[in-house]
């Protein structure tokens, strides 16, 4: 992406629009994820936390966000173009942006930069997977298995997991 030469400005109204709070979070190594309902309802996903609710946001204030996202993507967010993805001038996390009609309200996600890897075995601790999910995983990745999705999360950007034959994680 061509960075714009209005860049520290337009940083600077997202800042705004974000508040404190939601900018404290981006520089946050516990924060997975921060999303905004339709509804207006903040909510921060946090390493060993979970997700937890974290106030509201006006519509007015979500639109300026995914606005100015838009705008950093050299492109614009409207009811002919209501989704924006792409990432987020602030730290390059990835962000996905909503507008109506889609939805009944402004809504986004951004999804922060992995902080660190996570083990397997927190995995399996935690019971987000069970260990023979792991131990699947496991021998795929010694194995080299890999197979491409293209559209997993973007049509134009193929993506590659890791599997092992047919089964399912």
């Amino acid at each position: 992406m061509t960075q714009l030469r209005s860049h520290t400005r337009l940083v600077r109204k997202l800042q705004d629009a974000l508040g404190d709070q939601l900018c404290v979070a981006l520089d946050d190594p516990t924060v997975v994820e921060i999303m905004l309902n339709p509804d207006g309802r903040l909510f921060i996903e946090r390493l060993g936390h979970g997700v937890a609710e974290a106030g509201v946001m006006t519509p007015a204030a979500a639109e300026v966000v995914i606005g100015s996202v838009a705008h950093a993507l050299q492109s614009e967010a409207d009811d002919e173009r209501p989704i924006i993805s792409g990432e987020l001038p602030i730290g390059g996390h990835r962000f996905e942006g909503l507008l109506p009609p889609v939805v009944s309200g402004p809504a986004f996600t951004i999804r922060r930069r992995a902080s660190r890897l996570i083990p397997l075995g927190d995995y399996v601790s935690s019971k987000v997977m069970t260990e023979a999910q792991a131990s699947a995983i496991r021998s795929a990745i010694d194995a080299r298995l890999t197979s491409s999705f293209p559209g997993v999360l973007a049509p134009e950007k193929p993506r590659s997991l890791t599997q092992s034959s047919q089964r399912s994680f």
